[in-house]
């Protein structure tokens, strides 16, 4: 992959991510504290998370084809590296309860749901982009 594709791949996650955090705020938010009120440094936070979220996705670049245990191994490399990269923005936010227990473990859990989606969002996407390419080279060899 090289580094063109590769920070191609990294913007795509991070538009997938800021979609993803956004409605995971939103259900969170409503959850916790449904009546607090913000200012509007609250918009950063689905953007610095799908910062935190989306720069590990490096971790996946390679310049060969990664065998299934090594592309596991890395995908859990990445998740260990989001989890904490989120956790630790968390915890220095002052506007998140992170000493709450319920609130950690939620936030824990929703990085896992979060990443899960992202993570099928992609390979939605990434096995549309190749049944194309595959009806596209099936018609040009038929001709």
């Amino acid at each position: 992959m090289s580094l063109r594709e590769a920070l191609y791949q990294v913007a795509r996650t991070y538009c997938i991510l800021v979609t993803l955090i956004t409605v995971a705020i939103l259900v969170l938010g409503e959850t916790f504290d449904a009546g607090a009120t913000f200012s509007y440094d609250v918009f950063l936070s689905p953007l610095v998370f799908a910062l935190v979220g989306a720069v590990p996705e490096l971790v996946m670049v390679s310049g060969e084809e990664l065998s299934r245990r090594a592309y596991v191994g890395r995908k859990v490399v990445q998740f260990a590296l989001i989890e904490t990269g989120v956790l630790a923005v968390a915890f220095a936010s002052p506007a998140i309860p992170s000493d709450r227990a319920d609130v950690a473990v939620s936030l824990v859990a929703t990085v896992a749901v979060v990443y899960v989606a992202a993570c099928a969002c992609t390979y939605l996407s990434d096995r549309h982009a190749a049944r194309k390419m595959t009806d596209d080279l099936a018609r040009f060899q038929a001709r």
